[in-house]
């Protein structure tokens, strides 16, 4: 267990460019998510309508950021 610690240690990182696709693929299951979410509370009556804004604005900030990263210039 410890020498399977210490060899991912020594691996060397990933690139940038594979830091970024990483990034954007977590980006894109969080809106998914948030975007279920949103379309859940749509149908539940019992919804307010302040938890579908503040989960509609989350999904949007995630939009705005998975568009920010996107556009890096990693070169």
């Amino acid at each position: 267990m410890i020498r399977q610690r210490r060899a991912a240690a020594l691996e060397p990182a990933a690139s940038p460019l594979e830091d970024q696709q990483i990034a954007l693929a977590l980006i894109g299951r969080l809106k998914s998510l948030h975007q279920a979410v949103v379309q859940q509370l749509q149908q539940d009556p019992e919804a307010s309508h302040s938890q579908i804004t503040h989960w509609s604005i989350d999904s949007d900030r995630l939009l705005h950021a998975r568009n920010m990263l996107a556009n890096v210039d990693l070169g």
